[in-house]
């Protein structure tokens, strides 16, 4: 009897035949699978995504072509807007301390050297200097954008009374508002404008940088000093250290406000007089870019410090500012509470919960005052934003505008600067009380320089404000293009 076998007529092809005979045949296995009403849908789910790619692309290139600088050179003339945004400069390297700064390449000092801001040394020469050309610029033209420039924003406009000459200048004001300049600060019909943090930020002026510290010129005192001789602030290179003597929590408590450690920021003119280098003095509306103008100087009162701070321990941090005679101090109790008091008798002010604690990572803070309202922020969100009104009717000097103290906390810090508010001139260039004058483009835009010694702006245009007609945009600094120091 034979065995029982297929012969090979009988025996089925492999798969992988059937779908290739499939596919050689014209017809793919997947159509079987998916059908060709999901094929239809397939293709015009892929027609769509191409067309709203196209679309977007196309959006993309016409908004684009709205923004002035991306396919032409634009580039800031003149010091005005300085040192936000440069004409032709020079980068000066201080050879005392090393603190980089920049000055305008054309209206140069006749013995072409230049006093450093930081340590006031005045024999830089310029000669050797870098030269860096103007800042190129966005000027975005988008309608929708124009239609909705507010204060703060730095724009770009026509300036019919120069033949269509451009300006790039900051709002200040628009519409029927009263402008007015009082000690250096801005009002609107009357009121004070106080500035917000970022707002503070776009204008601000470096005063003084710890990290730089003076190594050609021997036997400067330090700019941040102790109070007391018996102080246990150190210092290690351009980091501040406290470290607190032994103590139980009892004397903690009981302690006054008196017993913090002080360390206070001094101040002294950094100008082109040799003999009042390290000369305590107040902080003034001194700067760095203007370096062939000679004008009186004024005193600042919004004056503000940051830095890189780390606490380990319990107890206390005091932060202190003073406005002429009026003295405000913030004390921080990490984790607990943050108390703001001012006067000889700490009236207190403002009491509210303090969730950070400091201790876990070194944390950015700025302390400090600015347009009457005493301000602080951490790792650049405001915690406290206190308005109060000054009880001279005008800026008075103060030797000791910041200060910090400390009890019962090791405390370090880095990166410790010393900034002021921008300083607001009349047209003279003088500090003098000044209105803007009444006209009848009530829906005009004012605008000022952030570098008022030397900007020609609204304060000097007739008329002062600019029309809306004439606003050409906003403008950015072009995102390619390095930032100076």
């Amino acid at each position: 009897m034979e065995p029982l076998t297929k012969s090979s007529a009988d025996v089925s092809p492999p798969a992988a035949d059937t779908r290739r005979a499939d596919v050689l045949g014209g017809v793919s296995t997947a159509e079987h699978v998916v059908g060709p009403s999901t094929q239809a849908l397939l293709r015009r789910l892929r027609w769509g995504i191409l067309a709203t790619v196209g679309l977007l692309v196309g959006l993309g290139l016409v908004r684009a072509s709205y923004i002035t600088g991306l396919w032409q050179r634009v580039v800031v003339e003149g010091p005005s807007m300085a040192p936000g945004l440069c004409g032709a400069s020079l980068r000066v390297v201080c050879e005392d301390c090393g603190f980089p700064f920049v000055c305008d390449a054309e209206h140069l000092p006749a013995d072409m050297r230049a006093v450093c801001p930081n340590c006031g040394y005045m024999d830089n020469s310029l000669k050797a200097a870098a030269f860096q050309p103007a800042d190129r610029v966005l000027i975005d033209r988008w309608p929708l954008g124009r239609a909705t420039a507010v204060p703060g924003d730095v724009v770009a406009v026509r300036l019919p009374q120069a033949r269509g000459e451009l300006a790039v200048k900051r709002v200040v004001a628009r519409g029927g508002q009263r402008l007015s300049i009082r000690d250096g600060d801005l009002y609107l019909d009357g009121a004070l404008v106080r500035k917000t943090r970022r707002e503070l930020a776009a204008v601000q002026v470096l005063v003084h940088d710890n990290d730089y510290q003076p190594r050609k010129t021997a036997g400067l005192p330090p700019r941040w000093q102790p109070l007391s001789p018996a102080s246990h602030w150190s210092a290690h290179g351009a980091r501040l250290v406290f470290s607190p003597p032994a103590s139980g929590p009892a004397a903690l408590a009981n302690a006054s406000p008196d017993a913090f450690d002080w360390l206070e920021y001094v101040h002294w003119p950094c100008t082109a007089q040799r003999r009042l280098r390290q000369t305590r003095s107040p902080v003034t509306d001194n700067d760095s870019y203007n370096q062939s103008q000679t004008r009186p100087l004024n005193v600042v009162s919004d004056v503000l410090a940051t830095c890189r701070l780390r606490v380990q321990g319990t107890g206390e941090l005091a932060l202190a500012a003073e406005d002429g005679p009026q003295r405000f101090v913030l004390v921080l109790q990490p984790g607990r509470r943050a108390v703001l008091s001012a006067g000889q008798t700490n009236t207190v002010l403002l009491e509210r919960p303090l969730e950070i604690h400091f201790r876990h990572n070194p944390l950015d803070i700025q302390f400090g005052l600015v347009d009457q309202q005493v301000l602080l922020a951490v790792e650049n969100r405001t915690i406290i934003r206190h308005p109060y009104e000054r009880s001279s009717p005008a800026p008075q000097p103060s030797l000791r505008p910041l200060a910090i103290g400390a009890r019962g906390l090791v405390v370090s810090l880095e990166h410790l600067r010393v900034w002021r508010d921008v300083y607001y001139l009349d047209p003279q260039g003088l500090s003098r009380p000044w209105d803007a004058p009444t006209e009848d483009e009530p829906r005009g835009l004012f605008l000022l320089g952030d570098n008022p010694p030397v900007s020609v702006d609204s304060r000097h245009w007739q008329p002062s404000r600019v029309a809306l007609k004439d606003l050409l945009g906003r403008v950015y600094p072009a995102f390619w293009t390095a930032r100076r120091p």
